[in-house]
């Protein structure tokens, strides 16, 4: 991985001295790849022949485009050539934070660009001496779940699109968790995350505590709280009791039993770190003040998580809770390393340290637009009450033309196009003006085109650059908050409002909720946040 990564950041590096000529590059390869698809027929790939092309005949779309234009249905009947020319391997099911399900297709080619321009980036940048003793062989406590998958009617799998323990290859990654196949595997969510805690705890080296969401290890930590009695008796017996009693299933219990061994030196350990932490947060004096997850592993360097945009807050419990302040001593490190959604990657992380993640666009991970919004500027750290999609905003008598139709009569497929903005209002990246609030658009590897993913983000500044080929950096921030649905255009709050934000987990449908009030002045508290991007151009 190590190499891996060096030569994902020597290409990203080159990649953002063109950024412009590359994604144009990607732009038109795209269009290429999936002309003969039906989506490619219908809006007219075979005559595009530039980026301005694209832009002056390709309408803006959202989710209900591709739902009401008939392909979603078809690609779940199993038919081929819908959307992307590449086989569908998953619909990956999205809710964001509506709760309105959406299946987006998702193809191989999706896949390994996350990998290459995502993860080997994310160890490139941990390994270039971010956390300089993280190359010691220590295990990790990777928090992920069974996931309960679903097929449609032609077989098309469906569920979601982030990391679980049916990926391809996941067995081979076990030797570096802590946690064994068995608790992978087991079905009750509940059981499951007391056996990533009761393995993770018996592991004095852990090095690294792992989750795809902040949310996910803020419960990690209430697990451990919660659940402290019955983990340290555990681990003192070489038991399973406190799984057993959560639910977990007889087949993972008996799978488990020969990894089982009594420690009780290390469940006296845990017993002090514990008590100390309870009498810290009483205000007993004379105790230690380190945070918790340093007292329970005193090696642990760094917690890797997205901690951005929705998920800030949690993020901000877990350092006033469990990990410590950055003034703290002892404080446990976030690395928040990628920007990502089941669209595509949308930037990486290439400077661990920074207080404010920061995120690099990769050029060829996606091809970006920014759509100017037509309302007065808000403060970071203002949000929309909710981020939600209505189907009924998306039929208009608008006649959005394509080289196919520009000469007959207006299509049907196009009056299911987005109506709430211009088409070629977009700007490139070599467009937008510092401080300016954008909604950000995107065209995928796997079918989705000109897509309105709802993201607003505004040009916070640029670094770096100048002469000699140097790339310029433009750093974004992608407020919490979306497009309202009146006409595309955001409104401001003229009264308190309360912004929603919830994490799923993917088998049981079972959530966590916070509610943020938020007003027009100052960020309620400090918690409305945003995430920052850095785009080289």
């Amino acid at each position: 991985m190590r190499f891996g990564g060096w030569v994902a950041r020597r290409a990203l590096d080159r990649d953002c001295q063109s950024f412009d000529q590359v994604q144009s590059e990607l732009l038109l390869s795209i269009l290429e790849k999936h002309r003969d698809t039906l989506l490619g027929r219908d809006l007219g790939f075979t005559g595009l022949r530039s980026a301005d092309d694209f832009r002056a005949h390709v309408p803006l779309t959202r989710y209900p485009f591709y739902v009401e234009g008939g392909y979603i249905e078809r690609i779940q009947r199993g038919e081929k050539n819908i959307m992307t020319a590449e086989d569908v391997t998953l619909l990956g099911a999205t809710s964001g934070t509506s709760g309105k399900t959406s299946l987006l297709p998702h193809t191989r080619e999706i896949s390994t660009a996350f990998f290459f321009r995502g993860i080997c980036l994310v160890f490139n940048s941990m390994f270039s001496g971010a956390f300089p003793d993280i190359d010691q062989l220590q295990r990790t406590c990777k928090l992920t779940f069974q996931p309960r998958w679903k097929q449609s009617e032609g077989g098309v799998k469906i569920g979601p699109a982030s990391s679980s323990p049916d990926d391809k290859g996941f067995d081979r990654l076990l030797p570096l968790y802590s946690s064994p196949l068995a608790a992978y595997r087991e079905p009750n969510e509940a059981a499951a995350m007391y056996l990533h805690a009761l393995f993770a705890l018996r592991d004095r080296k852990l090095g690294i505590v792992e989750a795809n969401f902040a949310p996910l290890v803020d419960t990690f930590c209430s697990c451990l709280l919660n659940n402290k009695e019955a983990l340290l008796k555990d681990i003192a017996n070489g038991t399973a009791l406190g799984a057993q009693t959560l639910g977990a299933s007889p087949d993972t219990l008996l799978q488990l039993a020969p990894l089982l061994t009594a420690n009780a030196s290390r469940a006296r350990e845990l017993s002090e770190a514990f008590v100390s932490d309870t009498a810290h947060e009483t205000g007993e004096s004379g105790m230690h003040t380190m945070p918790l997850l340093r007292k329970l592993w005193p090696d642990l360097h760094v917690i890797l998580t997205v901690t951005t945009g929705a998920f800030e807050p949690y993020a901000q419990r877990l350092r006033h809770a469990y990990i410590g302040t950055d003034t703290e001593k002892g404080a446990v490190p976030i690395y928040s390393p990628l920007y990502a959604a089941t669209e595509g990657l949308l930037g990486v992380n290439i400077s661990p340290k920074e207080t404010s993640p920061q995120y690099v666009l990769p050029p060829r991970g996606l091809y970006y637009e920014f759509l100017p919004l037509q309302m007065p500027s808000l403060p970071l750290g203002h949000a929309s009450p909710d981020r939600t999609s209505n189907p009924d905003q998306h039929t208009s008598d608008t006649r959005l033309q394509t080289p196919a139709t520009q000469d007959a009569e207006s299509s049907p497929l196009l009056d299911k196009a987005d109506p709430a903005a211009d088409a070629t209002s977009t700007l490139t990246a070599r467009q937008v003006h510092v401080g300016r609030e954008y909604e950000l658009v995107i065209t995928n590897l796997a079918g989705l085109v000109r897509y309105r993913l709802g993201d607003v983000v505004r040009i916070a500044g640029m670094r770096g650059g100048g002469g000699g080929g140097e790339s310029l950096r433009m750093c974004l921030s992608t407020c919490v908050r979306e497009t309202s649905e009146e006409r595309g255009k955001l409104t401001e709050c003229e009264q308190p409002c309360v912004c929603v934000s919830s994490y799923v987990f993917p088998k049981t449908g079972v959530s966590q909720t916070i509610s943020l009030s938020v007003f027009t002045g100052e960020p309620s508290n400090g918690l409305c946040r945003c995430v920052c991007l850095c785009m080289c151009v």
